[in-house]
């Protein structure tokens, strides 16, 4: 799947998404009012239908509330409630897993005075299966959080969480068959860090899992580092291998790692450091496919989502133009970005956009649902996407396409030529990256008239792997030797 070791991003343009828009930017929650609602969570079954559930505030607590809707994005029902107590106790942080079948939904609750982890099962049509259910087994002072839920195509699920303990934090998890009943009791994930917490899960098509969780290891009482790990099960919990992802970044500052599986076993982890969004690529064996990239220099966490293909999108919370906005950038199989960053929310008198996001995808639509003030108060805004549409129309103007795009000699000594074809009159850009992503030339840039064109130069750049990339993504690997 990832056959060639990544060119980082490039410098990203802002995009309007006008082109494969299925339905634009949409309030979830149905509450008008001044009430917040907040931490939104979206899982797509592969139907295309999909569930949104969120923190809500319209009965002055905090209760968690879901809305379901069908593959166009027309809502199936209303909004409903999903924890059943009655009280004025607070539930927060929902996490959401789906398949054709059904949907389970997971979040932090303290109805017994103390925050647990409880969760709600639903068939297809929003039906729940039983009751809200306590996940955790012992309720004590102990503080449970953070959960996140992978479901298994045939029902089975499992549910991991941050669990503080006297000595520090550590991560638990919980595995269900398809009627909800538990699989064994709660096991132990991390436990060899200081300070474990904020897992992610993934379970889809194929039979085994995966958990990711951000270390804090501390090496005196003033000095620590952090790491990304995580460990494989297979189908019946039995850890099957740790996994490494960060431990090169151990002098940065990490938030809140994701991981998204295709059908094959592959995966990607993504996350946020001092330097922006990063991601990084795994065969189903855990072995890493590359080193970590950058994604983009975004200010909050990111999140991604995968296909059974091995396609994702990497969403994340940007401020580059004064306001926050959020971003993705897709890719193919071959973990090149295809197309340029695109900006999802669509609003422009937004003062604030704010994570957290989410993204779910299929083979053919994208949805992403994100924290709103567009109207005054936190809402829930959504949006559904054309996988193979959205982000190729750049909104300052219309980028010139290339083709028939030949560099030569290669390998070369050092000089190269480029000849290349277009279609029509305009602006073209063609720049020379490292395996790194780093811009290393910018070889031209300017207008040419249509046709045939030739470029030669002779410059200074070091024997290495690069790869010529014109302003429309086409890419050309280029080999320089001594």
């Amino acid at each position: 799947m990832f056959k060639i070791r990544l060119l980082a991003m490039c410098i990203l343009f802002v995009v309007t998404l006008v082109a494969g828009t299925v339905k634009g930017d949409f309030r979830v929650n149905a509450d008008t009012g001044t009430a917040a609602q907040r931490a939104p969570a979206m899982a797509m079954n592969g139907l295309g239908n999909f569930v949104i559930v969120w923190m809500d505030e319209r009965e002055d607590t905090g209760d968690i509330y879901c809305q379901m809707y069908d593959s166009l994005g027309n809502p199936q029902g209303i909004n409903f409630k999903v924890n059943d107590d009655t009280g004025s106790a607070s539930q927060g942080s929902p996490s959401v897993a789906m398949n054709d079948s059904g949907f389970v939904v997971s979040w932090a609750d303290s109805r017994n005075d103390t925050t647990n982890i409880y969760a709600q099962r639903y068939n297809n049509l929003g039906t729940s299966l039983d009751s809200n259910f306590r996940v955790n087994d012992t309720s004590s002072s102990l503080w449970y959080s953070s959960p996140s839920i992978g479901i298994y195509k045939n029902g089975r699920f499992v549910i991991t969480w941050s669990s503080e303990t006297i000595s520090g934090n550590g991560i638990k998890g919980q595995m269900y068959n398809k009627s909800g009943i538990p699989e064994g009791a709660n096991f132990i994930i991390g436990s060899c860090g200081m300070d474990i917490s904020h897992s992610s899960v993934s379970w889809g098509s194929y039979p085994n899992f995966v958990v990711i969780w951000r270390s804090i290891w501390y090496w005196s009482s003033t000095t620590y580092g952090m790491d990304i790990e995580g460990e494989r099960f297979d189908s019946l919990g039995t850890q099957i291998g740790r996994i490494g992802v960060a431990s090169e970044f151990q002098e940065e500052s990490f938030a809140c790692p994701l991981v998204a599986t295709d059908n094959s076993g592959e995966f990607i982890v993504v996350w946020h450091a001092l330097r922006g969004e990063f991601a990084r690529s795994f065969s189903d064996s855990g072995t890493p496919q590359c080193a970590a990239f950058l994604v983009d220099s975004g200010i909050s966490s990111a999140c991604v989502a995968m296909d059974d293909s091995g396609k994702f999108i990497v969403v994340w919370n940007d401020k580059r133009y004064g306001k926050s906005n959020v971003f993705a950038q897709k890719y193919y199989n071959d973990s090149l970005p295809y197309g340029e960053a695109a900006r999802i929310n669509n609003e422009d008198t937004c003062s604030h956009i704010c994570g957290r996001q989410s993204v779910v995808i299929n083979d053919s639509v994208c949805g992403f649902v994100w924290m709103d003030n567009r109207n005054g108060n936190w809402d829930i805004y959504a949006k559904l996407m054309n996988w193979r549409l959205f982000g190729v129309e750049e909104k300052s103007k219309a980028k010139t396409q290339i083709s028939k795009l030949r560099v030569y000699p290669n390998p070369s000594y050092g000089g190269f030529n480029v000849d290349f074809m277009i279609p029509k009159s305009g602006e073209v850009s063609l720049k020379l990256y490292d395996v790194s992503g780093r811009l290393v030339k910018e070889i031209m840039t300017g207008y040419k008239e249509k046709g045939m064109h030739s470029i030669s130069y002779k410059g200074d750049v070091k024997p290495g792997v690069y790869f010529l990339k014109t302003d429309t993504n086409k890419v050309h690997k280029l080999i320089i030797v001594k």
